[in-house]
């Protein structure tokens, strides 16, 4: 969990990864959410070869993510959330859905 985001990860056992992204109203209007979207949907294309196969992603959009810049969430996931889906992935957690943030 950061300040502008959530992530919600589940090994899936398939040979791809899944993604969903969630913006509720209160990110904003409608251009405020679609933005929202771009900025998570293009911070996974640069993470992701890094990421390892095989895990289901929920990523929710917290209010203040329209202020970043795309760059910023894409440090936060090397840094953060790529670490810690390899954890999840190695199956050092045993809960069934778990938060990943610091």
């Amino acid at each position: 969990m950061s300040r502008n985001v959530i992530v919600y990860a589940r090994q899936n056992r398939l040979p791809c990864n899944r993604l969903g992204i969630t913006t509720s109203k209160k990110v904003g209007n409608a251009v405020c959410r679609s933005r929202a979207r771009r900025i998570i949907r293009q911070a996974w294309r640069e993470v992701e070869m890094t990421a390892p196969v095989g895990l289901d992603l929920v990523i929710v959009a917290k209010s203040n993510i329209t202020e970043i810049d795309c760059q910023v969430l894409c440090r936060w996931m090397r840094k953060y959330g790529i670490p810690a889906l390899h954890q999840i992935y190695a199956g050092m957690y045993q809960e069934p859905v778990r938060r990943i943030g610091k």
